[in-house]
């Protein structure tokens, strides 16, 4: 279900919504109606949803200015306004920060029907929890590296992805990004950020495909582009000029090899080595995992409050971030991501037990967004901090 609140200054327009809303649309959950702006943001810090439908013009508060306030506060939020008809440049206006549409008073109910249909479909495919991007990085780096060696454990491996549906049918490309170092360019993020900015990059030159991050070696990056339809195709000096323009990075890209079926990729012809970053260990090596794993999670749990990258915790125990990822999953069944989210959330839930505040108890666990802390602790505990804080307070 989808999360929506309505701010209007009349009450009865905001009932009559709410009960069209829940009648009709039970895809949608309506979260609360408001009549003053400023109680709606209030409620918006610990609440953040999905859809906000909302007057232009209000005794308290302009329409403008609640926009921008929610603009700062969930950048993601859609937001639907209404507005009577002498306000119409007004709420033209108003789209100029964003705005998904807006609709005249008095509401036709189907334009409003219209409207929730196309946003439900436009939040539907929803980005890729990072676990499971983890997941998949971790299926194609197997792959490659011949630790995925029949197609029984190639079926058995894709079964658990979202990939599994006709997998097998995904004709794709793998691809290295190489980036010049004596560019001049203007990267102030850190390099740890560098595939992350690069991907994303990737994904939005390429949104017809399913782009996914493979692994680095020195400034050589490789990414796997699939289709399920035909071998993708773009143009890599398009896609090259677009990281300089919005990564002031000069950058050679190639296209290191092609395959019809990811069944292929089993096969030495596709792939004429294993990735050169992917790191063997020695049988020595391996019977010293558990120590290992063991004392990745003390670090971890020492550095949760920081912002740590599963590279980090790979240079502390002197391992191949790739190889780290893969023992940690099969030692405790479970992803890095996965692991190190479920530690702060169970400091959080024993932070909240505190007087501190939602945005203060965020940094302290190690969450630079406070949205993306409140999202990950409803999806950990089943409430907001706020709910959960009422809920286990009242309880003890």
């Amino acid at each position: 279900m989808y999360s929506i609140i309505i701010i209007d200054d009349e009450e009865f327009i905001t009932a009559s919504l709410s009960k069209y809303i829940t009648k009709h649309h039970p895809s949608y959950l309506v979260k609360g109606t408001f009549t003053d702006a400023e109680r709606a943001l209030v409620f918006l810090q610990e609440n953040p949803v999905d859809v906000i439908i909302t007057d232009i013009l209000m005794s308290n508060m302009n329409g403008l200015e609640l926009i921008k306030r929610v603009r700062k506060l969930l950048p993601e939020v859609t937001i639907l306004i209404i507005s009577g008809y002498s306000e119409f440049e007004y709420a033209k206006t108003a789209c100029s920060y964003n705005v998904k549409n807006y609709l005249l008073k008095p509401i036709d109910y189907q334009e409003l029907s219209d409207n929730l249909d196309t946003i439900a479909r436009q939040l539907e495919p929803l980005p890729l929890d990072i676990c499971v991007e983890e997941d998949i990085q971790l299926f194609f780096i197997d792959l490659l590296n011949r630790i995925i060696t029949d197609k029984d454990e190639l079926s058995r491996r894709l079964s658990k992805l979202p990939l599994a549906q006709d997998g097998d049918k995904y004709k794709g490309n793998l691809i290295s990004i190489t980036l010049d170092n004596n560019t001049n360019h203007q990267w102030k993020y850190g390099m740890d950020t560098l595939s992350t900015a690069l991907l994303n990059n990737v994904r939005m030159h390429l949104p017809e495909y399913e782009c996914y991050y493979l692994y680095r070696y020195q400034t050589c990056y490789f990414f796997i582009i699939l289709s399920p339809y035909n071998i993708p195709s773009f143009s890599m000096e398009e896609l090259a000029k677009r990281l300089y323009e919005t990564m002031h990075w000069n950058s050679n890209i190639k296209t290191t090899a092609t395959f019809y079926s990811i069944n292929e990729l089993i096969s030495t012809s596709v792939v004429s080595a294993p990735p050169a970053s992917i790191y063997h260990p020695t049988n020595s090596e391996i019977t010293e995992d558990n120590e290992v794993i063991q004392h990745a999670i003390r670090y971890i749990r020492a550095h949760y409050a920081e912002n740590l990258s599963r590279e980090d915790v790979a240079n502390a125990i002197y391992l191949d971030s790739a190889y780290f990822s893969r023992i940690f999953k099969q030692k405790t069944g479970i992803s890095f991501i996965s692991y190190l989210t479920r530690v702060r959330m169970e400091k959080a839930a024993e932070l909240l037990k505190s007087q501190m505040n939602v945005s203060d108890i965020a940094v302290a666990v190690g969450y630079l967004h406070r949205n993306r802390f409140i999202t990950n602790f409803r999806q950990y505990s089943g409430y907001t901090p706020t709910e959960y804080r009422k809920k286990f307070l009242m309880k003890d």
